[in-house]
């Protein structure tokens, strides 16, 4: 009878050399897709039945810092990267504008990527205070799009990409809102990955443009999405 302690070394390499095979696969594995995250639509279907689709952005008509009209046309077919500011903005948008310039400078040639900063003071930020702002930025003439418009339509935008922004008379600046920026899909569907601390079935709707470690998320996501919406180039 051969002792059992005979196999002992050919099992624990055998374990060893299996796990690291694990590893590798697991690192050679695709990433989860981004999840879509938002409301639904109804659609009528043609068979007279109604389905459900998700919501994207809804049209709008604004004007960018150059006085150039801003659809959705504008951006269409390419990745987004969105936020809400005002550019009086004492606290918080100075810090999320640091961590923005950093994302751009990623992706300030990449045909494939737009930034829209959408103001919340339209009385204030007319196109002349919006293009000064992006020159101080050194932004002015880029992918960069500073946008301004109705009010009404503004706040519903807000709504839709699932950022708090209101008016606050006498409270920092006139106005409080979040400094979340949002990730937007070339079909115009907000998407996001899951950030820490959250479980499988709440992705994080934004991410916090104040904290670096979210920005980075942003950009890793970014890349993600690119891969998924243009696989074919490199």
């Amino acid at each position: 009878m051969i002792s059992p302690l005979f196999f002992r070394p050919l099992t624990l390499a055998g374990a060893s050399i299996l796990l690291l095979l694990s590893a590798l696969s697991a690192c050679d594995a695709p990433a989860p897709r981004l999840r879509t995250i938002g409301n639904y639509d109804l659609v009528p279907q043609p068979d007279g039945r109604t389905d459900t689709a998700w919501a994207g952005i809804p049209g709008f008509a604004l004007t960018d810092q150059l006085g150039r009209p801003f659809t959705n046309a504008t951006v269409r077919g390419k990745i987004v990267i969105a936020d809400f500011f005002f550019a009086s903005c004492p606290s918080i948008c100075p810090v999320v504008k640091k961590e923005e310039l950093r994302l751009w400078e990623k992706y300030k040639t990449d045909p494939r990527v737009a930034f829209v900063s959408h103001t919340i003071d339209p009385r204030h930020d007319s196109v002349a205070v919006l293009r000064e702002y992006a020159e101080r930025l050194g932004v002015a003439n880029t992918n960069w799009y500073f946008v301004t418009g109705p009010k009404d339509t503004i706040y519903a935008l807000a709504q839709r990409y699932l950022v708090a922004a209101q008016e606050t008379p006498g409270f920092g600046g006139g106005f409080t809102h979040s400094g979340a920026l949002a990730l937007v899909d070339p079909r115009g569907h907000l998407r996001a990955s899951l950030s820490a601390g959250t479980d499988s079935l709440a992705p994080a709707p934004v991410y916090d443009g104040t904290r670096a470690a979210d920005v980075d998320r942003l950009i890793a996501d970014v890349e993600r999405l690119l891969s998924e919406e243009f696989p074919a180039r490199k």
